[in-house]
């Protein structure tokens, strides 16, 4: 009966001990869990911090309303009782000063915010200096012992205990502060640095996009001045540079008529050579006109039907097609959004080009036609198809090796003895077709005639006023 006794004692004893062990077990896998459920919530509140300082960096509309957004969120999240944001005088470091970035959570703090918008900030001089000089966050765990605060009397009587800041840099170059205070102790937190350092990569962004956006404003009034001065410089070639050619052709007449009988051949060739130079120059300087007026005094997009521009031009070119017998046909155009007097210019300088570059055994035979279709490369402010239009005619033609040099400015392949012109025609052809975000190309054989490609989108966003 004893031996029995014992036994079940000693079972007892083995159940209790296991129960014990598997309690602890159990206590021990709560705690792990309960560890791993806070550690998940911590990440996912940093995950969501995080979230939350990327969205007011990128969607912020200027660097001052970034840099206060995320100093709130980041005073909301760490509990934090004042939070302020210094910058450096030039973007390069050297000293900070105070800005009006301010996240102050009671009216206690106010004596301490004054005393800081009175001071500078020299490297290594207080918190934001020492930050400035290290590139590194930096904390103080006791303001009130530690004398290279500067503000330590204003910080302790409104009851602030420890300071965090960190920098925001652009590179090498630390390029703002962010000062952190709170009334509780706080000791280094690595969570915090890492979500600092984040900040520092968002807002370094912002800075640098800041940057480059004033940069490009400036560049645009440069820009805007520099067109202001060709357009100056345009009108004076319209009128001072052409009135002393108009001069020399009218005092060239008067010679001929009033001397007629006292000239010899020999002068009147001279007179005549002295009249086709200034007529020669008048022609350049139209033209030289004509190609800076494609942008500085460019007309908005509105829809043209391109059949009625084209026979239009035919029209007006009717006596130079009849005295070079020649003959224009022109196809079914479609519709397209465009600057009806460039495109107008556009047809008559290449069509012109078609009746002047014939070949003497044969009379000129253009045809213009065109096509739509679906557009590969086209910028994203147009719509994803385009007009092709097609020029075709039988005359001499040119080597293939010129087809990107002919749409140069000044850039001749025929002689200048047989064929007149200045040279400017395509090159304004070609300005005009990537002012409407088209393109313009040439093929060619020698006396087997050309063929010029004019590609336009057919419609245009609201935006295309950029262009005009």
């Amino acid at each position: 009966m004893n031996k029995i006794q014992t036994a079940l004692e000693q079972e007892i004893l083995h159940l209790q001990q296991r129960l014990e062990r598997e309690r602890k077990a159990r206590i021990e896998a709560e705690s792990i869990a309960e560890q791993g459920l806070r550690a998940l919530y911590i990440k996912q509140k940093e995950a969501t911090l995080m979230q939350q300082i990327a969205t007011a960096a990128n969607e912020a509309p200027t660097t001052a309303k970034a840099f206060q957004t995320v100093l709130d969120i980041i005073c909301d999240y760490t509990g934090w009782t004042v939070g302020h944001v210094y910058m450096t005088s030039d973007l390069v470091g050297g000293e900070l000063y105070s800005t009006d970035l301010w996240y102050v959570s009671k009216a206690k703090y106010n004596i301490l915010r004054k005393v800081t918008e009175e001071m500078v900030f020299h490297v290594g001089k207080g918190l934001p200096g020492r930050v400035l000089e290290t590139g590194k966050p930096q904390w103080i765990l006791d303001i009130a012992n530690d004398p290279g605060f500067l503000r330590t009397a204003a910080a302790v009587s409104a009851g602030l205990k420890s300071a965090f800041g960190f920098p925001v840099r652009i590179g090498e170059k630390t390029v703002a502060v962010f000062e952190f205070l709170t009334e509780e102790q706080t000791e280094p937190n690595q969570r915090y640095v890492e979500i600092m350092n984040f900040t520092n990569f968002q807002l370094g962004r912002v800075i640098e996009r800041s940057r480059a956006e004033n940069e490009l404003r400036q560049y645009a009034v440069k820009l805007q001045l520099t067109n202001r001065e060709l357009q100056e410089i345009a009108n004076i070639a319209a009128h001072d540079l052409q009135e002393p050619l108009r001069k020399i052709q009218a005092f060239g007449d008067i010679i001929k008529i009033k001397v007629a009988d006292t000239l010899s051949d020999e002068g009147r060739d001279y007179i005549d050579r002295m009249q086709n130079a200034a007529r020669r120059m008048q022609h350049l300087i139209n033209d030289m006109l004509a190609f800076s007026r494609v942008t500085l005094k460019a007309q908005p997009f509105v829809p043209i039907d391109l059949t009625v521009i084209a026979r239009e031009v035919v029209a007006d070119m009717d006596i130079r097609i009849q005295q070079a017998h020649g003959r224009i046909t022109i196809g079914d155009l479609p519709t397209v959004e465009a600057d009806p007097l460039q495109i107008r210019q556009m047809l008559h300088h290449i069509l012109s080009n078609s009746l002047k570059f014939s070949r003497h055994s044969a009379a000129p035979e253009i045809r213009v036609s065109a096509s739509i279709e679906d557009a590969t490369q086209l910028p994203a402010h147009a719509m994803r198809q385009l007009c092709r239009i097609v020029i075709e005619d039988n005359g001499i033609g040119f080597d293939e090796k010129y087809a990107d040099r002919i749409f140069g400015i000044f850039q001749r392949v025929h002689p200048n003895e047989q064929y007149e012109g200045t040279g400017m025609g395509l090159a304004i052809c070609r300005k005009i077709a990537e002012r409407h975000n088209g393109s313009i190309v040439a093929e060619s054989t020698p006396d087997m005639g050309a063929r010029f490609m004019i590609t336009l989108p057919l419609r245009h966003f609201e935006e295309h006023s950029f262009h005009a």
